[in-house]
């Protein structure tokens, strides 16, 4: 009786161990599952930093895009351009058209066209009636003023498009206007000065 107790604490010993040997150890597992954690919570974070990376990437590749607007405002036909006295002289021949916008009370653009002549360096001259342009800049509001020479025969871009715009505000020093009148006989009587503020170039 005694040899088959023992036997059996043997049998049971042995399998005991088996089992063990054959099953993961609780440490073994939790190292297990903290290293499968570790490997997802880098690819988290692998996954994460690609996406700002390209997000980055893609926000700078957009602001190193030009913009459509403001490369349009930046072609100017500078070259063919006319400044001082050449400008003057072809007003006074009028070889090209002339168009002055300006702004409504309502913000809205008025267009309209007119035949300027030179008064001075610094001046304009309009034979405005009573009309919306002239009201709008006596109320104190800039106009734009293109003038544009086509030339249709001339085999360069520069010689087929010339002239200026012209930033313009009413003069309104009589002073200033008496001595315009008393300088330029030419221009009739009654005319609408306006200063120049500033000339840029055909865009």
């Amino acid at each position: 009786m005694k040899k088959e107790l023992i036997s059996i604490a043997l049998v049971l010993a042995l399998i005991v161990t088996g089992c063990a040997s054959a099953a993961p150890s609780s440490s073994q597992s939790e190292s297990a599952s903290s290293a499968q954690s570790a490997a997802e919570s880098a690819d988290a974070v692998s996954s994460a930093t690609t996406g700002e990376s390209g997000a980055s990437s893609d926000a700078s590749d957009s602001s190193q895009a030009p913009d459509a607007v403001s490369s349009a405002s930046m072609v100017f036909y500078q070259d063919s351009s006319l400044t001082g006295e050449e400008l003057r002289q072809a007003i006074r021949d009028a070889e090209g058209n002339c168009s002055v916008a300006t702004v409504n009370d309502d913000g809205t653009v008025n267009l309209a066209n007119f035949v300027p002549y030179p008064a001075g360096e610094d001046h304009l001259s309009f034979t405005f009636a009573e009309n919306t342009t002239k009201a709008n800049l006596a109320a104190g509001r800039d106009g734009m003023v293109s003038y544009y020479i086509y030339t249709k025969d001339a085999a360069d871009k520069n010689e087929r498009n010339r002239g200026a715009r012209f930033r313009i505000a009413l003069e309104t020093d009589q002073a200033v206007i008496d001595q315009l009148v008393a300088e330029n006989p030419e221009i009739p009587v009654g005319a609408t000065f306006v200063r120049i503020l500033e000339v840029l170039p055909l865009g």
